[in-house]
């Protein structure tokens, strides 16, 4: 059982464009930071998740025919003896399925096929000790 609970999330910041031209496809990268901040005098932090998924073959200068961007945060109780990385790691799980069904819902919602967020290997990272402000995936 997970040391850490998810107390309520929301979207901070949405934006969306697709002008992608009838029935092209393009090829998506998914770009993700997340960062999680302790509130003082109590057992609670804030993690924030932000994921921007764009055209991965987009050219310079030229205006993005693709891009989502989404900023959820969720507030968390937890365990004051719990270690920062293992705390890091299990906020991160409880809230990046909240984060994947939304861009799942808002895609299908424009007329998109549903768009599936990829997660990132948090144990991974703290073992590598790689930060993790921002991932490219």
């Amino acid at each position: 059982m997970s040391k850490v609970v998810l107390k309520n999330y929301k979207i901070r910041e949405l934006h969306f464009k697709n002008k992608v031209a009838g029935k092209a496809t393009i090829e998506l990268e998914q770009r993700q930071s997340f960062k999680v901040h302790y509130l003082k005098d109590k057992n609670e932090c804030i993690g924030q998740c932000r994921i921007e998924i764009k055209d991965k073959n987009q050219e310079q200068g030229k205006e993005q025919t693709f891009v989502m961007f989404m900023e959820v945060e969720g507030v968390f109780a937890y365990e004051t003896e719990m270690d920062k990385a293992e705390m890091h790691s299990d906020i991160y799980k409880e809230l990046f399925p909240y984060v994947r069904v939304l861009i799942n819902n808002f895609t299908v919602s424009a007329g998109m096929p549903p768009m599936v967020a990829r997660a990132l290997d948090m144990e991974s990272i703290h073992r590598a000790n790689t930060p993790v402000s921002t991932i490219v995936q």
